[in-house]
């Protein structure tokens, strides 16, 4: 059985399931709304504060993991006995979009993707790009 640590989830709507993820890291799902609420009448949207972020619980700093990120999702819909979702990810939300659309292609019926990285590793690169920069 798959563990996973509780995220805060807020649902909303009704129709085919849509998993909301947040910028950041470090920020919360509480911007999407009242921007994306029109999307309620064709989605059940579920807005999920990642792990450490927003309403979650805070952990030790080795918890912060994308395949453990991936690992909470799958849970969550496997608990809610979803057999397909959509994922709307926004920044980093979308990377992470991308990331368990490629570790679960068989859950996903679409991808929206906001202001994102095309590459999964492109936090890495920006990362250690950044260190080539004099501090301003």
């Amino acid at each position: 059985m798959l563990k996973t640590i509780p995220n805060h989830v807020s649902i909303s709507g009704s129709g085919t399931p849509c998993f909301f993820l947040h910028g950041g890291p470090g920020m919360d799902s509480s911007y999407f709304f009242p921007y994306l609420e029109p999307l309620t009448k064709i989605f059940q949207c579920h807005l999920i504060d990642l792990r450490g972020c927003g309403r979650a619980p805070r952990l030790d700093r080795s918890e912060y993991t994308t395949e453990k990120m991936l690992q909470d999702l799958e849970v969550y819909r496997k608990q809610c006995g979803f057999e397909k979702i959509v994922l709307l990810g926004h920044s980093f939300g979308a990377v992470l979009a991308i990331e368990y659309a490629l570790a679960f292609p068989q859950n996903v019926q679409a991808l929206i993707l906001v202001a994102t990285a095309a590459r999964s590793d492109f936090l890495r690169d920006t990362t250690r790009n950044a260190k080539q920069f004099p501090e301003v």
